[in-house]
């Protein structure tokens, strides 16, 4: 099931949710880990109400910044540019390319 209010990321094998947290604090990002049982293993971004492509785009350019500061083999942009590609794709689909909306871009990435 699909929420336009709060995506979950599962977090890689080995990274320790506390140290990421932190990195993404450093750089004001605020999101929240999970709960019960998906302790340490999820987190939990939130998108309720007005959020644009290009605050999404930040928060994974903060994302992949946090992996890389971490020593993650990643490479920096390739998260971006899919997810711009993809919330692109979902704004030109909704025949409203130059508007944001929650819902349109909470399904590019559902």
């Amino acid at each position: 099931m699909a929420s336009q209010t709060v995506t979950c990321v599962r977090l890689p094998e080995g990274l320790d949710w506390k140290t990421f947290n932190g990195e993404l604090k450093a750089r004001k990002l605020v999101v929240a880990g999970g709960q019960g049982k998906l302790t340490g293993q999820v987190f939990r971004v939130g998108h309720l109400g007005s959020v644009t492509l290009d605050e999404i785009l930040s928060a994974i350019a903060v994302i992949e910044e946090a992996l890389v500061k971490l020593g993650w083999d990643t490479s920096p942009g390739v998260g971006v540019a899919a997810a711009e590609r993809a919330g692109i794709a979902a704004l030109e689909e909704s025949g409203q390319p130059d508007q944001d909306t929650p819902e349109r871009i909470a399904s590019a990435f559902a």
